[in-house]
């Protein structure tokens, strides 16, 4: 589930069955798994990963069950189970990641048989606050940490394979932004084409730019920047490329953890 949920303090699972019901117990995250020697929530990470989501903000909770029940070999059996949760208060699209397992094989690598996992299809939260954090969609551009502030260091990810556009016959690629506080008020505008803006190319015609926020920007110490729109630009700044391939700005709303 994404981290911003806060699904922990949030979540109620259950389960009823021929076998019988019950309301199942969260693993604390001081337990350990006992194969890879990991705490159950980052054994599960390691063992299912993020699924086919592309923005890497989400945790594992384990739930099992308070009593231990007892299954032969081939035996048909249908379990349901329910999953109450509140969600986080952002606009999002992501792919919920789903577990089932036994305390016979824990989480061991090579089992197959007793362990079950699945990622669900396009999950959307609406009406919410902010800007949609889009985890399932292949993204022109995207900010990480997603949850951060203008005091932290962040990475502008640009990647031109994605789709065809003004900028994919060059490795010169430059960011041009603008930063407003929390009244909407332009606070900082930089848009330059020297080496304070230049990407750094990785392959692939993906490239980033790792900055401070207030440092690039240069604001006063009582500044506060709540939002950032930006562009990304060729060498001579005439060619842009913003959100969707359009003209349109990326946007950024910095948001607590």
């Amino acid at each position: 589930v994404p981290r911003s949920w806060n699904a922990r303090q949030n979540t109620v699972v259950s389960f009823t069955s021929p076998k019988g019901d019950e309301t199942m117990t969260l693993i604390p995250n001081t337990e350990i798994e006992p194969v890879s020697g990991l705490n159950w929530p980052s054994a599960a990470k390691k063992r299912f990963g993020i699924g086919t989501n592309l923005v890497d903000d989400f945790e594992w909770i384990i739930y099992r069950s308070n009593k231990v029940y007892t299954f032969v070999n081939n035996e048909d059996i249908n379990i349901d189970v329910k999953i109450s949760t509140k969600l986080g208060p952002e606009n999002m699209i992501a792919r919920l990641g789903f577990y089932m397992g036994s305390s016979i094989e824990n989480l061991r690598p090579e089992d197959t048989d007793y362990t079950k996992f699945a990622f669900s299809n396009q999950f959307e939260v609406k009406n919410g606050v902010g800007d949609i954090i889009d985890f399932v969609n292949p993204q022109l551009s995207k900010i990480e940490p997603v949850k951060s502030l203008d005091n932290d260091i962040i990475t502008f990810s640009f990647d031109a394979g994605v789709t065809n556009t003004s900028l994919s016959n060059t490795d010169n690629i430059y960011l041009c932004a603008k930063a407003f506080n929390a009244s909407g008020n332009l606070v900082g505008e930089v848009c330059e084409q020297t080496a304070k803006t230049k990407l750094a190319p990785l392959g692939g015609k993906r490239y980033r730019i790792d900055l401070w926020p207030r440092g690039f920007f240069n604001v006063a110490e009582s500044t506060v920047i709540s939002r950032i729109e930006y562009h990304f630009t060729d060498a001579t700044g005439t060619n842009r490329v913003g959100y969707g391939n359009t003209a349109d700005p990326f946007k950024f709303t910095f948001t607590c953890q």
